[in-house]
């Protein structure tokens, strides 16, 4: 449960926070029948977190022993539930230092319910969006209300619908934060700039958040997203579409034809089996694991991904020709400037004696890419790396060898930006 203050943003010690919601693993633990309830409010100046649960519930004595190191409410709760006592005495140091409170309220045999209160700095906003949003979904009106976005709770032509479309669906309030605004992360923006694209991206996810999300997404890297409800449209866009796709991104879980059955078709097919398919999904095990390398996925995402965690997946998987290398190169930001200047004047010359090897029928081809290759990891040039490391195992193929060429002239150029910036050239 929330309350609904119209908090978009709010400062705090994150990572002490999740462990102090993360121990609170103990009132499922203890709770056989009933219900766990997490409630969460948030105002201007503090934080508050609830967990009231059905459990087995503690005395007052036992609620004073909760609170000494390695001492459980009585000696058979460890024998019958596992643990070592230090629960409480963990989270009370964790909530100390985040200058809060702790209270625990509880009655033996009818449950217990656990506050914090955290000091904050909180920020109340209303979102702006580019169109008004209409969903018929209460928790999403929910969600929405909260944040201050402008919706209607029924279709119109010129809104944006929301609908989690059948029993699929899970909300995860994060995804339609991230789907409904621009990120303001200057992390977002670099990462971006860093990583620029061209080209058709397909994507099929039976979820209309999930694809609003990929779609902005795609867009700040320079992609054009082509979006399908679930495997057997995206089948269908690939068997009959006229438009060049270059890469597939499926949801691991749809209807229809999920993204398992729906990658097993591409990979059988020699028609379709030169398209890269990167499989998303929130399940992190290794049934998933097994099951993508047994159909034939490129690479799999897992669900909440971060920006940077797509960004390097279309870099390995896109081909060479949608990769727009961006003149900041990854090394640069990590020197100064005489540094930078040192290092772009040394890989403008490697690079372009490399070239010129290259380009001589009496070099070693295999040897040259080698080196390049690595040269290009030292460096961080991903895209420099996978063409010289494709052109090391076939050095006889003209393509791979002219997308080396062209990978090492890109880098080269970038080079010659950064002398000429330095105004050495």
């Amino acid at each position: 449960d929330h309350q609904d203050d119209g908090v978009t943003r709010v400062w705090l010690a994150l990572v002490l926070l999740c462990r102090v919601a993360a121990s609170f693993n103990n009132a499922i633990k203890f709770t056989e029948s009933g219900f766990v309830l997490i409630n969460v409010d948030v105002t201007e100046h503090q934080l508050s977190l609830s967990i009231t649960d059905t459990g087995c519930g503690m005395s007052e004595q036992q609620i004073t022993r909760a609170f000494q190191p390695f001492a459980q409410g009585d000696h058979s709760i460890s024998r019958r539930y596992g643990g070592t006592g230090l629960g409480i005495t963990v989270v009370q140091r964790l909530v100390n230092m985040m200058n809060g409170e702790l209270k625990i309220e509880s009655k033996q045999g009818l449950g217990t319910k656990i506050s914090v209160t955290i000091p904050v700095e909180a920020k109340f906003s209303i979102l702006n969006t580019p169109q008004e949003i209409s969903t018929e979904d209460r928790e999403i009106l929910r969600w929405l209300k909260a944040w201050g976005v402008p919706h209607q709770s029924s279709k119109d032509q010129n809104t944006f619908n929301l609908v989690r479309s059948n029993q699929w669906q899970n909300l995860y309030p994060d995804h339609l934060l991230s789907a409904l605004t621009t990120s303001r992360d200057p992390l977002t923006y670099d990462t971006g700039n860093r990583y620029q694209f061209e080209g058709n991206v397909l994507i099929a996810d039976d979820d209309p958040i999930n694809r609003l999300l990929f779609t902005k997404q795609l867009k700040q890297f320079g992609l054009n997203a082509i979006i399908v409800k679930d495997g057997q449209e995206a089948l269908d866009i690939l068997k009959q579409s006229d438009q060049v796709i270059d890469l597939v991104i499926t949801d691991c879980h749809m209807p229809n034809m999920d993204g398992y059955e729906l990658t097993e078709i591409i990979k059988s097919s020699p028609e379709l089996s030169h398209y890269p398919v990167i499989g998303c999904t929130a399940e992190d095990s290794k049934l998933v694991v097994e099951k993508a390398e047994r159909v034939g996925m490129n690479q799999v995402i897992y669900k909440p991904y971060s920006f940077n965690e797509l960004a390097v997946a279309l870099e390995q998987l896109l081909p060479a020709t949608c990769i727009k290398q961006h003149p900041n190169q990854p090394w640069a930001s990590n020197y100064s400037e005489d540094e930078q200047l040192q290092m772009a004047s040394v890989i403008f010359e490697s690079f372009t004696a490399d070239k010129s090897m290259l380009q001589d029928e009496k070099e070693n081809i295999k040897e040259v890419s080698h080196r390049i290759k690595g040269s290009a990891g030292l460096l961080g040039l991903t895209t420099l790396y996978r063409a010289a490391k494709d052109c090391e195992k076939d050095p006889n193929n003209a393509q791979k060898l002219k997308q080396l060429t062209d990978e090492l002239n890109k880098s080269i150029e970038s080079a010659s930006i950064i002398l000429k910036r330095l105004n050495l050239q």
